[in-house]
C-alpha cells in the first residue's frame, strides 16, 4: 500500500510541475490594411512588448502578446490591441496576423484545439459605431509558417492545417462602453512531427467615420487530451493521498 501511495503522489506532483510548465516559442506579428503591411517586430523569443504603431488608416497600440508552450496547454494570443482609426481612406479592416512556431509539448495522443474572442468598444466622438471582431486560428502539426515576403500580406499554406473553429462577436450598440465574448467549441488534432506551429488571423472591422475606441484580444489553445492509463495512474495517486491525510487527521 505504502509503495502504491508513494507512486501516487510521485504521479501527482509531476502533472502539477507540468502543469506550471510554460515557456516562450518563436513569434512573428504581421499588422495589416489590405495590401498595406507591416511585420513588427520580427522573430520576437518571448511575444510582443508594448508599443505603438500605424498600419494605413488606423492607430494601433499593442499591448501584449505570445506564444507560450506547457503541459497540458499551450497557447498563441494576440492581446490586447487597442485600435482607433485615425483616416478614412478606405473601409478595409485591420488584419493581425500572427505565426507561433517551434511548439514541442504539450504531449498526448490527441489535443483539443479551441480558440476565443474578446473585444470591448467604447463610444468616443461624433460618430461611434460597433464592429465585428473575428480570430480563426489554425494548428500545424508540421511547424509550418506563413508563406510571403516581410511586410506582405501573409499567405496561408496550401495543406496540413487543421482549422480551429472560428470566434467572432459585435457588442451591442448601445452608448457608453459595450463588451462581448466567444468560445468557440473545440475541434480534435492529432500530434505529428517533434515541432508544432499555431498560425492565427485576427480580423477588426472598424467602418469608415468610426470614432469608436476598440481593445480587442483573441487567443488559441492546444490541450493534450491525457491517455487512459495515465488518468488512471493519477486518480490512484489522489485516491492514496485523500486516504493518507484522512488517517492522520482521524488520529
Amino acid at each position: 500500500m505504502k509503495r502504491i501511495l508513494g507512486i501516487g503522489l510521485m504521479v501527482a506532483a509531476m502533472a502539477v510541475v507540468g502543469a506550471s510548465k510554460a515557456e516562450a516559442v518563436g513569434f512573428v506579428l504581421t499588422l495589416c490594411q489590405g495590401a498595406t503591411c507591416t511585420t513588427f517586430p520580427q522573430n520576437l523569443p518571448n511575444g510582443v512588448g508594448v508599443f505603438s504603431t500605424t498600419i494605413g488608416d488606423y492607430a494601433v497600440t499593442i499591448l501584449g502578446g505570445n506564444g507560450s508552450e506547457g503541459n497540458p496547454t499551450s497557447v498563441s494570443s494576440t492581446g490586447a490591441f487597442n485600435i482607433v482609426r485615425s483616416g478614412n481612406t478606405s473601409g478595409a479592416a485591420l488584419s493581425i496576423y500572427l505565426q507561433a512556431t517551434g511548439y514541442t509539448i504539450p504531449n498526448g495522443p490527441a489535443y483539443n484545439f479551441d480558440s476565443t474572442v474578446s473585444s470591448t468598444q467604447a463610444s468616443v466622438g461624433a460618430t461611434p459605431g460597433r464592429g465585428l471582431v473575428n480570430y480563426q486560428a489554425w494548428y500545424s502539426a508540421t511547424n509550418q509558417s506563413f508563406g510571403g515576403a516581410i511586410n506582405t500580406t501573409p499567405i496561408l499554406p496550401g495543406a496540413g492545417l487543421v482549422a480551429a473553429n472560428p470566434a467572432f462577436c459585435t457588442p451591442l450598440a448601445s452608448p457608453g462602453t459595450n463588451s462581448c465574448s466567444f468560445d468557440a467549441a473545440t475541434v480534435l488534432a492529432a500530434p505529428g512531427s517533434n515541432m508544432f506551429s499555431i498560425l492565427s488571423l485576427h480580423t477588426v472591422n472598424i467602418g469608415l467615420n468610426d470614432t469608436t475606441e476598440y481593445r480587442t484580444n483573441a487567443s488559441a489553445n492546444l490541450s493534450a487530451i491525457p491517455e487512459p492509463g495515465s488518468m488512471v495512474l493519477l486518480g490512484t495517486g489522489l485516491i492514496g493521498m485523500a486516504a493518507a491525510l484522512r488517517r492522520r487527521y482521524a488520529r
